[in-house]
């Protein structure tokens, strides 16, 4: 039986130390992701706005139209990870609120997405363990 206890501890400290390692790793490559896969967009809440680099992920997409062949795909849903530090107005640290907009070019067009909770998951979550970034939830709307 202390064998048992003794195995449970050594697993428990295990994935301890991996959800750890995971985490440094994560927190560590932020800023080469940010480089490869950033996007500049334009996140306003009401007249404020700040310009800032974001990591964009689909979560949903919708089928919009049929020309000429090819079939164009639309994101309805995205998530953006976002740096703490540049969600700020005015100089003044924030978080993201309930319909506050990312404004991103897709293709050449400008793509409005309002924050929101989306399929049950909060509208934003501190994405490390550091909660120096934000994961952002936000609907198409334009």
């Amino acid at each position: 039986q202390q064998h048992g206890r003794d195995f449970l501890g050594c697993l428990r400290g295990l994935v301890v130390t991996a959800s750890i390692a995971s985490q440094l790793f994560t927190d560590a490559a932020a800023p080469l992701l940010r480089e490869l896969h950033g996007v500049a967009v334009t996140y306003s809440r009401g007249l404020r706005s700040v310009s800032l680099t974001a990591i964009p992920s689909v979560i949903d997409y919708e089928a919009f139209s049929q020309d000429d062949g090819i079939l164009t795909t639309t994101a309805e849903h995205r998530q953006y990870v976002i740096r703490a530090v540049d969600l700020s107005f005015e100089g003044l640290p924030s978080v993201p609120k309930l319909r506050d907009r990312i404004t991103e070019e897709i293709d050449g067009q400008l793509k409005v997405y309002e924050v929101g909770p989306i399929a049950g998951k909060p509208l934003a979550e501190l994405q490390s363990a550091a909660g120096d970034q934000w994961l952002v939830r936000a609907r198409r709307v334009e």
